[in-house]
């Protein structure tokens, strides 16, 4: 791809090499939102239609239900409580969603936002985690060293001094990213993973004051 005769360079990527066609496959399957909530409190939980394995379908239909319907019940504050959802990869194989919401406390509060997703292996119907994906060392030690990776460039500076102020080191780190995502033990993670593109991308907490969450490509996976 040339600009004006020259190799287009961009903040993501230089494309100086022949582009191959992307080997997409349409799903045969669908995802409906279901709008859960009233007044102040609006959700949109993700739902799969026409998947053949009705089994695998059931369970994480009832799963993302049972998920948005707790976090529901849960809010007791005032204000607002808002999610939606946006389909990151959608193919025979897997399903990842991302889960984007926002809240305030009350009319006078400021909105914070938050993000979580959803991965599913559609063949085995198993919750897939980041450390399924990636070597978590390995994306732990190119985090530290700013390699490997892609952040807004405004968050840039930012990442390396978050980042050693919470973890100290890449093995600190790596023992967090071992636990991100989903368990079918429901327990807790300690943040989560999406795939766009075939990239893996990673939303990490960081003060309201940069946004509450930043999402960080992982390129080299």
């Amino acid at each position: 791809i040339t600009v004006e005769g020259k190799v287009l360079k961009t903040s993501h990527a230089i494309y100086e090499e022949y582009l191959e066609m992307y080997p997409y496959t349409e799903a045969s399957y669908r995802v409906r939102g279901l709008e859960l909530g009233n007044g102040g409190v609006k959700v949109v939980c993700p739902q799969i239609e026409g998947l053949s394995n009705h089994e695998i379908q059931g369970k994480w239909n009832r799963i993302m239900l049972g998920a948005e319907e707790r976090a529901i019940d849960a809010w007791e504050a005032g204000g607002t409580y808002e999610v939606s959802y946006e389909i990151k990869t959608m193919t025979p194989k897997m399903l990842s969603i991302l889960m984007r919401g926002s809240y305030s406390e009350g009319e006078e509060a400021e909105t914070h936002s938050f993000l979580y997703t959803y991965n599913i292996d559609l063949l085995t119907g198993e919750s897939i985690r980041l450390a399924d994906q990636v070597d978590v060392s390995e994306a732990a030690e190119n985090l530290f060293a700013g390699e490997g990776c892609y952040v807004e460039e405004s968050l840039v500076p930012y990442l390396k001094e978050r980042l050693e102020a919470i973890y100290e080191n890449p093995e600190g780190l790596a023992r967090s990213l071992e636990g991100y995502d989903y368990e079918e033990n429901g327990q807790e993670p300690y943040g989560y993973s999406y795939r766009k593109d075939g990239k893996v991308w990673i939303c990490m907490e960081v003060p309201h004051e940069q946004g509450d969450v930043m999402e960080i490509e992982l390129e080299d996976f």
